[in-house]
C-alpha cells in the first residue's frame, strides 16, 4: 500500500488540531504576584556536615516583598548582597544557598478537606569563589535545581499538598551563573528569571502522537512485508 507523503500527513494533522481546538498555544498573559526569601547556608550543597565557608560569611540574599510580573515575562528573584570582609578573605566552596519563590495560586486545584493547594518553589544553588578585604570578589552563584516545595503535612491534617502554580515549574528559567559584585560600600547583584511559554499538556500528547505517526510513515518497508506494525 502506498503511504501518504510526509508533507501531506502534517497538513492533515495541522487541520485536525485546528478543528479539535488543540493547536499548541500558550496561556493568556496574566499578572502574577509573588514574594521571595533566601538564605546562604554555612555548609556545602547536599552535605550539612561539611563546612562550605572559610572565614566569616559576608554574603546574604535580599528577597522580594509584594512583587508582581506579567507572565510570560521576566522577574527579579532578589539580590545577592556582598559585604567587604574587615580583614583577610572569605572563601566559598560549593556553599549552598536556597531561594523560596511563593506565587499566587494558579486556580487549577480546588481546596477541600483532602486537598491543600500550594504554589511554593525552591531554587537551590551553590556559591564558589573568594571575597577579599581589598574589595575584590570572584564569587559565582550557580543554580543546581528548581523544584516544588510542598508544605509540611501535619499528621492530623488529612489534606494532601497539591501543586497549583500559575505556570509550569519547567517554564521558570533562572539566568545563571552570575558573578557577585563588590564595591567599597558593598555590592548587590540581582538574580533574574524568565517565565517562558510552553505548549499545553494536551497539545504535547497530540504532538507526540503525530510524530510517532510520522516516524511510521517514513519507516522503509523490509522485503515484501505488508504489515503496518512499527515493530520489526
Amino acid at each position: 500500500m502506498q503511504h501518504p507523503p510526509l508533507k501531506t500527513f502534517f497538513q492533515i494533522s495541522t487541520l485536525m488540531f485546528m478543528l479539535l481546538g488543540i493547536v499548541p498555544r500558550v496561556a493568556n498573559a496574566s499578572t502574577i504576584s509573588y514574594t521571595t526569601t533566601g538564605q546562604v547556608w554555612p555548609w556545602t550543597q547536599g552535605n550539612g556536615a561539611v563546612p562550605g565557608i572559610t572565614g566569616t560569611n559576608v554574603i546574604s540574599f535580599q528577597g522580594i516583598t509584594n512583587g508582581s510580573f506579567l507572565a510570560p515575562g521576566a522577574l527579579s528573584l532578589g539580590n545577592f548582597v556582598v559585604s567587604q570582609p574587615t580583614s583577610g578573605s572569605t572563601t566559598y566552596n560549593n556553599t549552598e544557598f536556597t531561594i523560596e519563590l511563593q506565587t499566587n495560586l494558579g486556580g487549577n486545584v480546588t481546596a477541600s478537606p483532602t486537598v491543600l493547594p500550594y504554589s511554593s518553589v525552591i531554587i537551590d544553588g551553590v556559591l564558589n569563589g573568594t571575597v577579599s578585604a581589598s574589595g575584590q570578589s570572584n564569587v559565582i552563584a550557580s543554580v543546581v535545581s528548581v523544584v516544588a516545595d510542598p508544605p509540611l503535612q501535619i499528621p492530623e491534617n488529612k489534606a494532601v499538598p497539591t501543586l497549583d502554580s500559575p505556570f509550569p515549574i519547567a517554564a521558570l528559567n533562572v539566568a545563571q551563573p552570575v558573578v557577585l559584585s563588590l564595591s567599597p560600600s558593598g555590592g548587590e547583584t540581582p538574580l533574574l528569571a524568565q517565565v517562558t511559554t510552553v505548549p499545553e499538556p494536551s497539545a504535547l500528547v497530540v504532538i507526540a502522537t503525530a510524530m510517532a505517526g510520522a516516524t511510521w510513515i517514513r519507516r522503509p518497508r523490509r522485503g515484501d512485508r505488508r504489515s503496518r506494525s512499527v515493530v520489526d
